[in-house]
């Protein structure tokens, strides 16, 4: 019992003296110490992660465990938000049609499919889509999530876009300066990562093992994209702040259907979650893949930013514990900026 204690307290020491640090990179009105009373308080679960909450003109907070500074994740499914505009910019080259049917470009897709779902649809994950070799799982139009709705997604987008997957996401990460992020490729896979933290996955009876294999190449669309915290903040300043990923943001921020959360009801639009909080409205997505875990948040009122990147996924039976931590640092956030005045610049949803 004492060595147990003794490395708990070990633990919260750690977190500690690198919060002290961390502090020192404090924004100019977001208070850091309700963040490190978070962390430090947390008993259900150590928190091997990579946080950065990164206002427009003021300085970054920053929280990382001593492990995670500065390195590379999976991201999980924050890659959808990237599918999304990836197809989303292909449909304002004229080049798809979000009411186009999946079958005009994967004519091999099963045969009780056709006809009855759009592209727009697998966006928005009302498509049906459970399994290549099962009937729909419901009535198109019905809410169901649906990772291989994306990576089908992606397999559309390199036929109509006529190159990999990856290398039209390496050239959307150019445009955004996203330099340590890309899509992984036979060419390049994820242990190609200069930086990656190692992905670790807790089994029911607690312990820790390492993940070898990462996910498969054709979910890369949907969950598999390798980034950074400081990355996924450009990406969202990229999106959100200019017209550089697309010249009309409305069809990927614009909720076309409802998701049952545990925030509550959240809307849905393209690859991402779409709710309305005490600090305004917020676009959010959450991953999970084997090895990692992931949340993004951006509050367009306050030009803010969250990112929270951790390489273990913890054992999934209780989803609460899993992201318990993250949930209440959005929580913080939004009671913080909640009592912000809305940023000079905002004129309405981006």
């Amino acid at each position: 019992m004492l060595t147990v204690r003794l490395r708990y307290l070990a633990r919260r020491l750690s977190w500690l003296l690198l919060l002290v640090t961390a502090g020192s990179h404090a924004s100019s009105w977001l208070s850091s110490q309700p963040f490190h009373t978070l962390m430090l308080s947390q008993t259900e679960r150590p928190f091997p992660g990579d946080v950065l909450i990164s206002p427009e003109g003021a300085t970054e907070l920053v929280f990382a465990s001593s492990d995670n500074a500065g390195q590379q994740f999976v991201i999980g499914s924050l890659s959808k938000q990237i599918t999304a505009a990836l197809l989303l910019r292909l449909v304002e080259q004229g080049r798809v049609n979000l009411t186009d049917r999946p079958e005009q470009y994967l004519p091999d897709l099963p045969e009780q499919w056709q006809g009855r779902i759009t592209l727009g649809q697998m966006l928005n994950h009302t498509s049906g889509i459970i399994a290549l070799n099962r009937p729909l799982a419901e009535q198109p139009g019905q809410f169901r999530y649906s990772n291989l709705g994306y990576d089908l997604l992606g397999q559309i987008i390199e036929k109509v876009g006529q190159r990999p997957y990856a290398e039209q996401a390496k050239a959307l990460f150019y445009l955004c300066d996203m330099r340590h992020s890309f899509a992984p490729s036979q060419r390049h896979p994820v242990s190609a990562a200069a930086r990656l933290a190692p992905g670790e996955r807790e089994r029911q009876d607690g312990k820790r093992v390492a993940v070898e294999r990462p996910l498969p190449q054709a979910s890369v669309p949907s969950g598999g994209i390798v980034s950074s915290t400081s990355d996924l903040a450009a990406w969202n300043r990229c999106l959100y702040q200019s017209d550089k990923v697309l010249a009309d943001t409305g069809s990927m921020l614009n909720p076309t259907s409802q998701r049952p959360h545990r925030w509550g009801k959240l809307g849905y639009a393209s690859g991402l979650q779409v709710a309305e909080t005490d600090a305004g409205i917020e676009y959010s997505h959450s991953g999970y893949v084997p090895g990692y875990i992931s949340t993004m948040t951006y509050y367009p009122e306050h030009k803010v930013t969250l990112v929270i990147l951790e390489n273990v996924s913890w054992y999934p039976g209780d989803m609460p514990r899993v992201f318990g931590i993250h949930d209440r640092i959005r929580n913080e956030l939004i009671r913080q900026l909640a009592s912000k005045p809305i940023s000079k610049d905002f004129h309405g949803q981006p």
